[in-house]
C-alpha cells in the first residue's frame, strides 16, 4: 500500500502561519535589526503595552521610540551586537501616555538570508505580579472550599454515625416488640385462630423478619462506606474459591456447571472483594435457580488493557438492559420479590466496594439469556496480565 506524501505549506502559506502566530502571542514581541536598531515588526502585544500604533513603530530605531530609558536602550543594543542571548531585569517601560510600568526584557538573537535579527520578549512584572497575586488568592479559594468540604463531610460521617445507631437501636427495639408480641400470640391463641387469621399473623411474621434483614443490609451499606481500606495482594482464584465455599448452602442438591478460569492477582482490600465477589456468585445462583443445568462462568477480561476485569456470566433469567441503571441502586429490584428474595442491596454493595477501590461496575444481560456482571480494578506496577 502506498502511502500519499506529506502535503506541506507553500512558503507564503506558511509565512502566513508564523505571521499569525507572532502577531496573536500574549507575549509582547518586538523584531529589529542588528546592528543599527531599525525596528521590524511589532505584534499586538508590544502596542498595548506601550499604547503605541504600528505606524508609529515599524521601521523607526528603537533608541527614537523612547520606550526604554537611554542607558538600558543602549545595553540592549549593545547586547544585540553579540549572538548570545540576554536578560534584563528590573527596566521601565514608557507609555505613551507618559506612565511607566517594570518590566523584564529577554533578547534573543536569530538569522535570516544573511541578515542578523534580534528579538525583544518584554513581560509586565506587575502584570505578572497581578497573576500571581490572582494565582494565590484562587489557591486561597480553593483551600477554603476544601477546608468547608472536608468540614461538611466529618459532618455528615457525624450524622450517619448517628443515622446508623438508631438504626441499630431506636428502629430495632419496637421490631423486636411487634416479632416477641407476634409469637406470643400465635403460642397462646395458635389453636384458637382460624385460617385466614392464623395467615395474617403469619404475614406480621415474614414482614419483621423482612424488615430485620433490610435493617442488617443497610447497615452493613454503611459500614461498607465508612471503612478503612486495607490493600495488600489478593489471589482472586483464591477468593472466588473462598467464595464458593461460603455459598455452600444455596449450592446444595442443584446441578450447577461451574467455570472458573484462572484469575490474576490484585492490590485490594481482601475482605471488601470478598464481600463484594460473594454477593456477585450469590446474584448468579440466584438467578439461574429455575435452571438446570445452571451455568456460572468467572474469569477475567481484556475489555480494558489499563486495568484488570473480572467477569460472572451466568445463564439465568437475565434481565431488560433498558433499566441496567437501576441494577446497582440501593433497594432497586428489576425482578418480582415474590420468585426471588433479597432486599435490593447485595449489588449496591458491589458497586460502593469497587468504587472505594477505583473500579466501577456495570452489567449486560438479555431477558431469559443469562447476564454478566463486570468489575474492574486498577491495575497498578507490578500487577500480573490476565
Amino acid at each position: 500500500m502506498k502511502h500519499s506524501a506529506t502535503r506541506r505549506l507553500t512558503p507564503a502559506a506558511e509565512n502566513d502561519v508564523l505571521r499569525e502566530l507572532f502577531d496573536t502571542s500574549p507575549e509582547s514581541l518586538l523584531v529589529f535589526d542588528a546592528p543599527r536598531g531599525t525596528v521590524i515588526e511589532a505584534n499586538r502585544a508590544f502596542l498595548a503595552l506601550t499604547g503605541r500604533a504600528a505606524p508609529d513603530v515599524r521601521g523607526r530605531l528603537l533608541v527614537d521610540l523612547g520606550i526604554l530609558e537611554p542607558g538600558d536602550t543602549a545595553n540592549i543594543l549593545e547586547a544585540a551586537a553579540h549572538p548570545e542571548s540576554a536578560e534584563f531585569d528590573a527596566l521601565t517601560v514608557r507609555r505613551a501616555d507618559g506612565s511607566a510600568a517594570p518590566c523584564r526584557v529577554l533578547l534573543r538573537s536569530c538569522h535570516s538570508g544573511g541578515q542578523r535579527y534580534v528579538q525583544l520578549r518584554i513581560n509586565d512584572t506587575r502584570s505578572r505580579a497581578r497573576r500571581v497575586d490572582e494565582v494565590r488568592r484562587l489557591n486561597e479559594i480553593l483551600e477554603r472550599r476544601v477546608a468547608e468540604r472536608t468540614a461538611e463531610l466529618e459532618q455528615t460521617n457525624q450524622e450517619l454515625e448517628a443515622f446508623s445507631y438508631s438504626v441499630s437501636h431506636d428502629l430495632r427495639t419496637p421490631l423486636r416488640h411487634v416479632m416477641g408480641f407476634a409469637n406470643l400470640l400465635r403460642q397462646q391463641t395458635g389453636q384458637q385462630l382460624d385460617p385466614v387469621q392464623l395467615q395474617h399473623l403469619n404475614s406480621i411474621t415474614t414482614a419483621g423478619e423482612r424488615m430485620s434483614q433490610l435493617i442488617d443490609d443497610l447497615l452493613a451499606f454503611s459500614r461498607i462506606g465508612r471503612a478503612e481500606l486495607h490493600r495488600r495482594t489478593v489471589d482472586l482464584t483464591g477468593l472466588v474459591q473462598t467464595a464458593r465455599q461460603d455459598l455452600a448452602a444455596e449450592t446444595a442438591g442443584r446441578v450447577i456447571e461451574w467455570a472458573v478460569h484462572p484469575l490474576p492477582a490484585v492490590q485490594a482490600d481482601p475482605s471488601l472483594l470478598r464481600q463484594a465477589v460473594v454477593n456477585l456468585v450469590s446474584n448468579a445462583l440466584k438467578f439461574t435457580a429455575s435452571r438446570e443445568p445452571a451455568r456460572i462462568e468467572i474469569g477475567s477480561s481484556s475489555i480494558d488493557p489499563a486495568k484488570t476485569v473480572i467477569y460472572v456470566r451466568d445463564n439465568g433469567v437475565g434481565f431488560d438492559p433498558r433499566y441496567a441503571g437501576k441494577l446497582f441502586g440501593v433497594f432497586q429490584r428489576l425482578h418480582n420479590g415474590r420468585d426471588f428474595e433479597g432486599t435490593g442491596i447485595g449489588l449496591a454493595n458491589v458497586r460502593q466496594i469497587i468504587r472505594r477501590h477505583g473500579g466501577r461496575v456495570w452489567a449486560e444481560g438479555k431477558p431469559g439469556e443469562g447476564a454478566t456482571f463486570y468489575f474492574s480494578l486498577p491495575r497498578t506496577e507490578g500487577t500480573p496480565r490476565a
